[in-house]
């Protein structure tokens, strides 16, 4: 069989296998839970370029990771619906789960911990559980990992009924996590990959699940997404079909950012109904809007448990298309101006995150410039606390200046260029509590169009 034709199906049983598996490298370890059906879900420990499986044969309701015994590594955190030797009825368990050399080795499987299990949540270093103690009589607990499971720390509050147990489960210690991705295109090889294979090859369930983890999903929509075809004179001109913008929101992203030199392809009328579309299907533009001020206006993720803003801006010349501040247009502003800005957020909102998005630097390139460094570190000194960037179509170096973490360029995420340095990128994810900021990168190889994590 010819393995070179792509009507065979041992290609696209690979393609499959590729899309479905991704391209295992070495780095730091990762666990992804997937789901097989209702009853039946895997999860895999990714370490120096090896996996390990775990199935698990049941109703699964949450999964989270986090550093629970304090060694530097993840641990995996899974409630099942499951009975026990102890208790016959089907309830919420946790299990709790670990690396040890490169293989999922069990810290706990509990069954009840003080009170049925309702529901828990990763806070810090340890678990927070909600859990009912008697007839409308509700409870939340801290608990760590101690060397023979799971040990009770101490309660949040006691003996209350569930309304009033809930917000002391999600109190403000809570943390947010954010996900960002970098150039999502959805023309040229794109479109003749979803022409081919359908939209649905565009995600895999690995990736979903990272996706999952996150409260916000933010992309880069590096085209414009309308019917309208009014292309401008310029040498890469895009345009994707509406009705691909519902699979984006049903595979997790839930905000588009159009600051880059793309969204205006189609005119200043397709952009303004890229805006529309984008809403139609239940997600939030921003990065431009019907004039200028209105563009560069700060979105916010959320008020808990802090504010959170994300600070758009395309920073090269947009090819012709004339900045004319009373019309539609993508966020376009000086780094003097946005650190203006930054500095008046913070002002009005004490205590908010500032998370900056530029579209910049020079393409096909895996280092920012020396102006580029500058600027960056010029906008961390204004209170920036984070910038994550994009447009270079590759993953550059990541720094960390005065604690802030600087990712430079993402990279493509659902993209079309065939080179190697074009086929890698990251998902960041954001980590919030009230008072800190954690970043952690989660590389992958686009296969085809899709991204594929390690």
């Amino acid at each position: 069989m010819d393995i070179n034709s792509k009507s065979s199906p041992l290609w696209f049983a690979l393609f499959l296998l590729m899309v479905l598996a991704g391209v295992v490298s070495a780095g730091a370890q990762h666990f992804r839970l997937q789901t097989v059906h209702d009853s039946l879900s895997l999860l895999t420990l990714t370490t120096a370029g090896e996996i390990d499986t775990l199935p698990l044969p049941y109703p699964v309701y949450r999964f989270a990771t986090g550093d629970l015994t304090g060694d530097g590594k993840e641990e995996a955190v899974v409630g099942v619906v499951k009975s026990t030797r102890f208790f016959a009825d089907s309830a919420p368990r946790l299990f709790i789960l670990k690396n040890y050399e490169g293989h999922i080795r069990t810290l706990w499987r509990g069954s009840r911990i003080g009170g049925r299990l309702i529901d828990f949540r990763i806070v810090g270093s340890r678990i927070r559980c909600l859990m009912q103690m008697g007839e409308n009589q509700y409870s939340v607990g801290d608990f760590h990992v101690g060397r023979f499971g799971l040990r009770f720390d101490k309660f949040v509050i006691e003996g209350v009924s569930k309304e009033n147990a809930l917000p002391a489960f999600y109190q403000q210690d809570r943390e947010l996590a954010v996900a960002f991705t970098g150039d999502i295109l959805l023309d040229r090889g794109v479109r003749r990959q979803i022409d081919s294979l359908g939209v649905e090859s565009l995600f895999t369930p690995s990736m979903d699940s990272l996706l999952r983890t996150a409260d916000c999903v933010v992309g880069n929509l590096e085209c414009p997404v309308t019917e309208i075809r009014s292309p401008l004179f310029k040498r890469f001109v895009f345009r994707g079909e509406p009705e691909w913008l519902e699979p984006l929101r049903l595979h997790g992203v839930t905000h588009l950012n159009l600051a880059n030199n793309h969204s205006i392809d189609q005119g200043r009328r397709g952009l303004m109904s890229t805006i529309a579309h984008v809403k139609e299907n239940g997600m939030t533009p921003f990065g431009a809007d019907s004039t200028l001020s209105a563009a560069v206006r700060p979105v916010l993720l959320t008020c808990s448990p802090r504010e959170v803003y994300v600070l758009p801006s395309v920073q090269m010349p947009l090819e012709q298309f004339p900045l004319l501040p009373g019309k539609p247009m993508p966020a376009a502003q000086s780094v003097d101006s946005l650190c203006a800005g930054i500095q008046r957020l913070k002002a009005a909102h004490p205590g908010c995150c500032v998370i900056v998005c530029l579209h910049w630097g020079k393409e096909h390139t895996l280092e920012p410039t020396p102006t580029q460094r500058h600027q960056a570190h010029q906008l961390v000194d204004a209170g920036a606390d984070a910038l994550v960037c994009h447009h270079t179509h590759t993953l550059q170096s990541v720094e960390h200046y005065h604690g802030a973490p600087i990712f430079y360029s993402l990279g493509n995420y659902i993209f079309d260029l065939p080179a190697d340095i074009n086929r890698r990128g990251a998902v960041v994810i954001m980590h919030i509590t009230a008072d800190s900021l954690r970043a952690e990168q989660h590389p992958f190889t686009i296969v085809g169009c899709t991204p594929c994590l390690h």
